[in-house]
């Protein structure tokens, strides 16, 4: 199996903002935050047992950014995207948009994992969200 449910768990020590809650001078510096990375797969990434690279390229050509998240202590700003384009995995017919969670700091794919496209996303908790200033940390 190459997707499963996963269990949304509460990370000590960062803040999150969701991407309806951007300004538009924040989608612009994480826009261009981005265009300069030179990206790579952390450790964990290359563990998973299902890659795809082409998937990976696809999003990053074309995606929506989710969130930013920003890591106390570790000084890491993240960024959650999706693909605009959609997969199947060999496992089922269905259709997926791959989802990437960047490191800004580490020109780094720290994780990935495959999202439904019907996932209504019925167990997002909104109070996980902040709405503070990002350039306060870029």
């Amino acid at each position: 199996m190459y997707t499963k449910r996963g269990t949304i768990s509460r990370t000590q020590g960062q803040i999150k903002k969701h991407y309806a809650d951007f300004t538009h001078v924040e989608k612009e510096l994480l826009k261009s935050k981005m265009k300069g990375l030179d990206l790579h797969l952390s450790h964990h990434a290359k563990s998973k047992r299902y890659i795809n690279p082409s998937h990976m390229v696809a999003c990053l050509k074309a995606h929506n950014v989710i969130e930013f998240n920003h890591i106390f202590g570790r000084n890491d700003n993240r960024v959650l995207i999706r693909s605009k384009g959609l997969f199947k995995l060999p496992e089922d017919e269905k259709l997926y948009n791959i989802c990437l969670v960047i490191s800004l700091e580490k020109s780094c794919i720290i994780t990935f994992y495959y999202n439904l496209t019907d996932d209504c996303h019925n167990t997002l908790d909104p109070t996980r969200y902040m709405n503070f200033s990002i350039d306060e940390f870029i």
